[in-house]
């Protein structure tokens, strides 16, 4: 159990002073003041009536949570619950485009540490908007969110080159759109929606949205 003395100010009132959030603030006074490495201070704050000991500590935490609806853990679970929404949205829109993938959890299955939302089992040509260039596309990362540079650049574009060093170019899908000013990096097309336009191997016209796209090998032979 972590032990300590909170500190002499709340963390409300330190948050106000250093124009931090109050939740972070609340995550950073029991990581120093109990001693609690950085990795397991969420496992403290889930068990906070039985971990943390001192009771004012955990009524500062408490009023934190409440008065942090931006960062607290109430708006870590609307974030995920959004994100696996719209991950099943991407599955659902290449299942009706008739694009043969793997989809994260299959890749876990299969041992796979680093993986994008899905996989594809061939890669596809889709046009960059800001290009104008068709762009080899094997993996496609799904981001319910807005993309702006701060969290593109120091975030994800770490997370995104992973996937490019291992599966080739990708693209990712800011669904709340994207500052479009984000570095242009060759091996990664941004996208604020899913593509019209998909260009499957051997074909010379892209096929769009509604329409039939070629017939895939394992299709061929079963005809």
């Amino acid at each position: 159990p972590a032990r300590h003395s909170a500190a002499s100010a709340g963390s409300t009132t330190l948050a106000r002073r250093c124009a931090y959030p109050p939740y972070l603030t609340a995550r950073l006074l029991i990581e120093v003041l109990c001693g609690v490495p950085k990795a397991k201070v969420g496992d403290v704050v889930k068990a906070a009536d039985t971990a943390i000991q001192d009771p004012r500590l955990r009524r500062e935490l408490r009023e934190a949570m409440d008065a942090d609806p931006d960062t607290g853990p109430a708006n870590d679970r609307v974030r995920r619950i959004v994100g696996a929404e719209y991950e099943l949205l991407l599955q659902r829109k290449l299942r009706g485009r008739r694009v043969p993938y793997e989809s994260e959890d299959e890749l876990r299955v299969r041992g796979l540490a680093k993986t994008p939302d899905v996989r594809f089992l061939i890669p596809l040509g889709v046009r960059d908007p800001r290009s104008g260039a068709w762009c080899e596309v094997n993996w496609i990362d799904s981001k319910a969110m807005f993309g702006d540079p701060l969290t593109y650049e120091s975030e994800h574009l770490p997370q995104l080159m992973g996937y490019v060093n291992r599966y080739g170019p990708g693209l990712v899908i800011y669904w709340f759109g994207f500052v479009e000013t984000l570095p242009v990096e060759s091996d990664i097309t941004v996208l604020a929606a899913f593509p019209d336009e998909l260009l499957f191997p051997g074909e010379e016209r892209p096929t769009a949205a509604g329409l039939e796209p070629p017939a895939t090998s394992a299709e061929a032979g079963s005809a």
